[in-house]
């Protein structure tokens, strides 16, 4: 509805609509393309905004799935809260649960990002550490099947 509205959307419809009457279709429809054409742009810059504003959306697919279980949890928490508001301590506690739940979920998000950042070299994995840590590890029990 909100893309109907946008001032360039409105102009190229009346546009349209008074070349229209004045018999000049072919500009008519030149402007009912441009029209659509407008409608397409605001959609998709209007998706845009909304996945950015997802937290989840600017995350790798490992930190992804570190961060899927405690959306799951805060969810499950809104559900509780939505579900039992006769209870007292839901009735005292329950905003301020969802309004903490909520806080520590926007910290994840960033954080996630942050051991991708550390993670990933390159666009590669830095695991050279990891690889050394598992050669010291492999030739350990070998030296100490030797020494017996």
């Amino acid at each position: 509805m909100k893309a109907l509205l946008t001032p360039v959307s409105v102009v190229l419809v009346l546009i349209a609509v008074v070349l229209a009457m004045l018999g000049h279709l072919p500009l008519a429809g030149i402007c009912a393309v441009a029209w659509v054409g407008s409608l397409a742009l605001n959609s998709m810059r209007s998706s845009t905004y909304e996945r950015l504003s997802d937290p989840v959306e600017v995350l790798d697919p490992d930190s992804r799935a570190l961060f899927l279980p405690v959306r799951r949890l805060v969810a499950e928490i809104q559900d509780k809260v939505a579900n039992y508001p006769d209870v007292p301590m839901i009735k005292a506690m329950g905003p301020e649960v969802i309004r903490e739940a909520l806080r520590i979920q926007e910290q994840v998000a960033p954080s996630g990002n942050g051991v991708a950042n550390l993670t990933h070299k390159n666009g590669r994995v830095d695991d050279g550490n990891r690889a050394s840590f598992l050669r010291k590890r492999h030739r350990a029990p070998a030296a100490r099947a030797g020494s017996v």
